[in-house]
């Protein structure tokens, strides 16, 4: 009985459950851990919400990611092959990396120099994760 698919079409199946499965169990080691190994405290995003830059933005990247084939760092690795259309992506990521500059200083941020980052740092003495939503 086939199910239609050879196992080349799988491998990305099987390597994306592969570090699905190496997650699920680091993710529950770390979490017990009060600081990092090599690190003085967690630094954990505090931003959850869902804004168009951010739609947007992973919008591009997929519809990118699936015009060209590439992921954006094993496209930068695989210039090495010197196959034309590494280049061409390559190419049109970074005049993309650059028109994304211009138009957030220009028009989404004109009075200051990069978007406001927000991160929470997680000291020896607050337990790990506190609040994540992973029970």
């Amino acid at each position: 009985m086939s199910l239609g698919y050879s196992f080349q079409e799988l491998s990305l199946a099987f390597v994306m459950m592969g570090a699905i499965a190496v997650h699920a169990v680091l993710y529950r080691v770390i979490r017990q851990r009060t600081t990092p190994l090599f690190a003085t405290a967690f630094s954990i995003p505090t931003r959850s919400d869902l804004d168009p830059q951010l739609i947007g933005g992973a919008t591009l990247f997929g519809i990118g990611w699936g015009l060209g084939g590439f992921c954006p760092g094993p496209a930068v690795t695989s210039l090495a092959s010197g196959n034309l259309s590494v280049f061409i992506f390559v190419g049109a990521m970074l005049i993309g990396m650059v028109l994304h500059r211009f138009v957030d200083k220009t028009w989404l941020h004109p009075s200051s120099t990069s978007p406001q980052r927000t991160s929470r740092v997680v000291s020896s003495t607050t337990p790990a994760f506190e609040g994540s939503q992973d029970a």
